[in-house]
């Protein structure tokens, strides 16, 4: 769990992400598959912020085919967590402020995943040219718009982000209505 700087408040919506959402993200990591470890199963998964749990038990579900599978989520605060290399972050920060999202996103970093898959704001993209090239510069692939309806009381747009190593192609952008 990441321990707030902010003294962020729990709020009445929920905020964790839901299970349609984290099998999209799921179907996105999986397309990203042979390029962690040469094709090979032994992926080490991190996951930084797991609030409640409910991202990353959602993710247990999906990955109990699989053997080697490695779950790094954090446990007390993110930033005291030691950086080992992983393969694949999944991802779903503290919306606001948008300062203290961008810090974990950049904590992320420093564990070298192979492949991010965050769900984001849409305006903590187009609002920034800097940090619209910054993602980009770190492999940005695609971008999924979410529906209003993807965060229960929420009036945020948002999206998922996925971030591949080494990418230097285009940006694909999808919606889901």
């Amino acid at each position: 769990m990441v321990k707030s700087l902010y003294n962020l408040d729990k709020r009445k919506n929920d905020w964790s992400t839901a299970e349609w959402i984290v099998d999209r993200m799921f179907a996105e990591m999986l397309q990203a598959v042979p390029m962690i470890g040469n094709g090979q199963r032994n992926i080490r998964v991190l996951e930084p912020t797991p609030g409640e749990g409910a991202m990353l038990s959602h993710l247990k579900v999906k990955f109990a085919l699989w053997d080697g599978i490695v779950y790094k989520a954090a446990k007390g605060d993110f930033f005291d967590m030691p950086v080992q290399k992983v393969d694949v972050a999944f991802v779903n920060p503290p919306f606001t402020p948008t300062k203290y999202m961008m810090e974990i996103m950049g904590r992320v970093f420093s564990f070298e995943p192979k492949v991010v898959v965050a769900v984001m704001p849409w305006l903590a993209l187009v609002n920034s040219t800097r940090r619209m090239q910054n993602f980009i510069d770190k492999g940005m692939s695609k971008v999924i718009a979410l529906p209003r309806r993807a965060f229960s009381g929420g009036r945020v747009q948002t999206c998922i982000v996925v971030i591949r190593e080494g990418h230097t192609g285009s940006v694909v952008l999808e919606t889901i209505v």
